[in-house]
Protein backbone atom coordinates (compact mmCIF):
# COMPACT_ATOMS: atom_id res chain seq x y z
CA UNK A 1 0.00 0.00 0.00
CA UNK A 2 2.70 2.49 0.96
CA UNK A 3 4.67 1.66 -2.18
CA UNK A 4 1.62 2.32 -4.34
CA UNK A 5 0.97 5.68 -2.67
CA UNK A 6 4.60 6.65 -3.15
CA UNK A 7 4.54 5.74 -6.84
CA UNK A 8 1.34 7.72 -7.37
CA UNK A 9 2.93 10.72 -5.66
CA UNK A 10 5.90 10.57 -8.01
CA UNK A 11 4.04 9.74 -11.21
CA UNK A 12 0.85 11.00 -12.84
CA UNK A 13 0.06 7.49 -14.08
CA UNK A 14 0.21 4.35 -11.97
CA UNK A 15 -0.86 0.98 -13.35
CA UNK A 16 -1.54 -1.90 -10.98
CA UNK A 17 -0.88 -5.12 -12.85
CA UNK A 18 -1.35 -8.78 -12.01
CA UNK A 19 -3.52 -11.80 -12.66
CA UNK A 20 -7.29 -11.54 -12.54
CA UNK A 21 -8.99 -11.77 -9.18
CA UNK A 22 -5.95 -11.05 -7.00
CA UNK A 23 -7.18 -7.75 -5.57
CA UNK A 24 -6.13 -4.99 -7.98
CA UNK A 25 -9.50 -3.26 -7.77
CA UNK A 26 -9.59 -3.45 -4.00
CA UNK A 27 -6.11 -1.98 -3.75
CA UNK A 28 -6.97 0.81 -6.19
CA UNK A 29 -10.02 1.80 -4.15
CA UNK A 30 -8.01 1.87 -0.94
CA UNK A 31 -5.35 4.01 -2.59
CA UNK A 32 -8.07 6.38 -3.79
CA UNK A 33 -9.36 6.64 -0.24
CA UNK A 34 -5.94 7.43 1.16
CA UNK A 35 -5.12 10.17 -1.36
CA UNK A 36 -8.55 11.64 -2.14
CA UNK A 37 -8.02 14.71 0.06
CA UNK A 38 -5.12 15.69 -2.18
CA UNK A 39 -7.52 16.20 -5.09
CA UNK A 40 -9.93 19.16 -4.73
CA UNK A 41 -12.09 17.81 -7.57
CA UNK A 42 -12.32 14.34 -6.11
CA UNK A 43 -11.47 10.78 -7.08
CA UNK A 44 -13.63 9.06 -9.68
CA UNK A 45 -13.85 5.33 -10.44
CA UNK A 46 -14.75 3.96 -13.86
CA UNK A 47 -15.30 0.21 -14.30
CA UNK A 48 -14.38 -0.68 -17.87
CA UNK A 49 -15.00 -4.39 -17.31
CA UNK A 50 -18.46 -4.44 -18.94
CA UNK A 51 -17.33 -2.31 -21.91
CA UNK A 52 -16.72 -4.44 -24.99
CA UNK A 53 -16.27 -1.79 -27.68
CA UNK A 54 -13.13 0.35 -27.61
CA UNK A 55 -15.11 3.18 -29.18
CA UNK A 56 -17.15 3.44 -25.96
CA UNK A 57 -14.25 3.94 -23.54
CA UNK A 58 -14.28 7.74 -23.67
CA UNK A 59 -18.09 7.80 -23.48
CA UNK A 60 -17.99 5.56 -20.39
CA UNK A 61 -15.56 7.91 -18.66
CA UNK A 62 -17.73 10.87 -19.61
CA UNK A 63 -20.78 9.22 -18.03
CA UNK A 64 -18.79 8.36 -14.90
CA UNK A 65 -17.92 12.01 -14.47
CA UNK A 66 -21.62 12.88 -14.57
CA UNK A 67 -21.44 14.59 -17.94
CA UNK A 68 -23.91 14.33 -20.82
CA UNK A 69 -22.72 14.26 -24.40
CA UNK A 70 -25.34 16.53 -25.90
CA UNK A 71 -23.14 18.70 -28.11
CA UNK A 72 -21.86 18.04 -31.61
CA UNK A 73 -18.29 17.99 -30.29
CA UNK A 74 -16.39 14.68 -30.15
CA UNK A 75 -16.52 12.90 -26.79
CA UNK A 76 -12.78 13.26 -26.27
CA UNK A 77 -13.00 17.03 -26.81
CA UNK A 78 -15.72 17.29 -24.17
CA UNK A 79 -13.59 15.27 -21.74
CA UNK A 80 -10.50 17.37 -22.37
CA UNK A 81 -12.42 20.62 -21.90
CA UNK A 82 -13.92 19.37 -18.64
CA UNK A 83 -10.68 18.08 -17.13
CA UNK A 84 -8.31 20.79 -18.37
CA UNK A 85 -8.42 22.81 -15.14
CA UNK A 86 -9.34 20.03 -12.71
CA UNK A 87 -7.22 18.54 -9.92
CA UNK A 88 -8.63 15.04 -9.99
CA UNK A 89 -7.77 11.36 -9.62
CA UNK A 90 -9.27 9.12 -12.29
CA UNK A 91 -9.34 5.39 -11.52
CA UNK A 92 -9.76 3.21 -14.62
CA UNK A 93 -10.58 -0.32 -13.50
CA UNK A 94 -10.26 -3.46 -15.68
CA UNK A 95 -8.50 -2.07 -18.75
CA UNK A 96 -6.80 -5.23 -20.01
CA UNK A 97 -9.26 -5.93 -22.85
CA UNK A 98 -9.23 -2.29 -23.98
CA UNK A 99 -5.51 -1.52 -23.86
CA UNK A 100 -5.19 0.52 -27.06
CA UNK A 101 -8.23 2.70 -26.41
CA UNK A 102 -7.30 3.13 -22.75
CA UNK A 103 -3.75 4.12 -23.66
CA UNK A 104 -4.94 6.72 -26.17
CA UNK A 105 -7.45 8.10 -23.67
CA UNK A 106 -4.96 8.35 -20.81
CA UNK A 107 -2.20 9.84 -22.96
CA UNK A 108 -4.57 12.49 -24.33
CA UNK A 109 -6.05 13.42 -20.96
CA UNK A 110 -2.70 13.63 -19.16
CA UNK A 111 -1.33 15.93 -21.87
CA UNK A 112 -4.36 18.22 -21.69
CA UNK A 113 -4.97 18.28 -17.92
CA UNK A 114 -1.88 19.04 -15.81
CA UNK A 115 -3.81 18.53 -12.55
CA UNK A 116 -4.98 15.03 -13.51
CA UNK A 117 -3.57 11.78 -12.17
CA UNK A 118 -4.66 8.35 -13.37
CA UNK A 119 -4.69 5.05 -11.49
CA UNK A 120 -5.22 2.00 -13.73
CA UNK A 121 -5.89 -1.65 -12.96
CA UNK A 122 -5.05 -4.08 -15.74
CA UNK A 123 -3.47 -7.46 -16.34
CA UNK A 124 -1.05 -5.67 -18.68
CA UNK A 125 0.55 -2.25 -18.70
CA UNK A 126 -0.69 0.50 -21.01
CA UNK A 127 2.79 1.00 -22.44
CA UNK A 128 2.73 4.78 -22.03
CA UNK A 129 5.82 6.90 -21.39
CA UNK A 130 6.35 7.73 -17.70
CA UNK A 131 3.90 5.00 -16.67
CA UNK A 132 4.71 3.69 -13.19
CA UNK A 133 4.03 -0.04 -12.73
CA UNK A 134 3.27 -2.03 -9.61
CA UNK A 135 2.65 -5.77 -9.70
CA UNK A 136 0.01 -6.75 -7.16
CA UNK A 137 0.69 -10.06 -5.38
CA UNK A 138 -2.22 -12.42 -4.67
CA UNK A 139 -4.23 -11.65 -1.55
CA UNK A 140 -4.10 -14.16 1.25
CA UNK A 141 -7.14 -16.44 1.58
CA UNK A 142 -9.07 -16.09 4.86
CA UNK A 143 -9.29 -19.18 7.05
CA UNK A 144 -12.97 -20.30 6.99
CA UNK A 145 -12.49 -21.85 10.42
CA UNK A 146 -11.35 -18.52 11.87
CA UNK A 147 -13.74 -15.75 10.77
CA UNK A 148 -12.84 -12.13 11.60
CA UNK A 149 -14.09 -10.80 14.94
CA UNK A 150 -17.33 -8.77 14.90
CA UNK A 151 -15.47 -5.55 15.70
CA UNK A 152 -13.33 -5.96 12.58
CA UNK A 153 -16.43 -6.46 10.45
CA UNK A 154 -18.15 -3.41 11.93
CA UNK A 155 -15.23 -1.22 10.90
CA UNK A 156 -16.45 -1.35 7.31
CA UNK A 157 -20.09 -0.46 7.75
CA UNK A 158 -21.82 1.55 5.06
CA UNK A 159 -25.17 1.74 3.33
CA UNK A 160 -26.64 3.11 0.10
CA UNK A 161 -27.28 6.84 0.45
CA UNK A 162 -28.20 7.80 -3.09
CA UNK A 163 -31.00 6.95 -5.55
CA UNK A 164 -31.37 3.20 -6.00
CA UNK A 165 -29.73 2.37 -9.35
CA UNK A 166 -31.94 0.80 -11.98
CA UNK A 167 -31.84 -0.14 -15.62
CA UNK A 168 -32.86 3.45 -16.40
CA UNK A 169 -29.93 5.13 -14.69
CA UNK A 170 -27.16 2.53 -14.48
CA UNK A 171 -23.71 3.22 -15.89
CA UNK A 172 -20.42 1.36 -15.86
CA UNK A 173 -19.51 2.91 -12.53
CA UNK A 174 -18.66 1.20 -9.26
CA UNK A 175 -19.96 3.12 -6.25
CA UNK A 176 -20.33 2.43 -2.58
CA UNK A 177 -22.48 4.52 -0.32
CA UNK A 178 -21.50 6.64 2.66
CA UNK A 179 -20.91 5.55 6.23
CA UNK A 180 -23.65 4.09 8.38
CA UNK A 181 -23.39 1.97 11.55
CA UNK A 182 -26.09 -0.43 10.41
CA UNK A 183 -24.90 -2.35 7.37
CA UNK A 184 -22.18 -2.87 4.81
CA UNK A 185 -23.75 -2.96 1.38
CA UNK A 186 -21.90 -2.36 -1.87
CA UNK A 187 -23.65 -1.47 -5.09
CA UNK A 188 -21.94 -2.36 -8.34
CA UNK A 189 -23.48 -0.69 -11.37
CA UNK A 190 -22.85 -1.63 -14.97
CA UNK A 191 -24.55 -1.18 -18.32
CA UNK A 192 -25.56 -4.83 -18.43
CA UNK A 193 -25.89 -6.00 -14.85
CA UNK A 194 -26.40 -4.79 -11.31
CA UNK A 195 -26.48 -6.56 -7.97
CA UNK A 196 -26.20 -6.06 -4.22
CA UNK A 197 -23.40 -7.82 -2.41
CA UNK A 198 -21.81 -7.81 1.02
CA UNK A 199 -18.09 -6.92 1.00
CA UNK A 200 -15.63 -8.92 3.04
CA UNK A 201 -14.00 -5.73 4.24
CA UNK A 202 -13.51 -2.09 3.40
CA UNK A 203 -15.85 0.37 1.85
CA UNK A 204 -15.07 3.39 -0.21
CA UNK A 205 -16.38 6.89 -0.60
CA UNK A 206 -15.40 8.83 -3.68
CA UNK A 207 -16.90 12.12 -4.82
CA UNK A 208 -19.67 12.22 -7.44
CA UNK A 209 -22.09 14.94 -8.51
CA UNK A 210 -24.23 12.66 -10.64
CA UNK A 211 -27.76 11.72 -9.51
CA UNK A 212 -27.13 8.23 -10.83
CA UNK A 213 -24.75 7.05 -8.13
CA UNK A 214 -23.73 7.85 -4.58
CA UNK A 215 -20.50 9.20 -3.27
CA UNK A 216 -18.15 6.46 -2.12
CA UNK A 217 -16.16 6.26 1.16
CA UNK A 218 -13.58 3.72 2.25
CA UNK A 219 -13.57 3.48 6.03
Amino acid sequence: MSQARTLLTRSRLLTLTGAGGIGKTRLALRIARDVRRSFPDGAWVVDLGPVEDEALVAQTVLAALGLDHTSALPVMTVLVDHLADKQLLLVLDNCEHLLNASAVLVRTLLAAAPGLKVLVTSRQSLGIDAEALLTVPPLSTPNPDRPPPPKAMLRCSCSWSGPRPSSANSHSVRTIAGPSPASATVWTVSRSRSSWRQPGCGCCVLSSSSPFWATVWIC
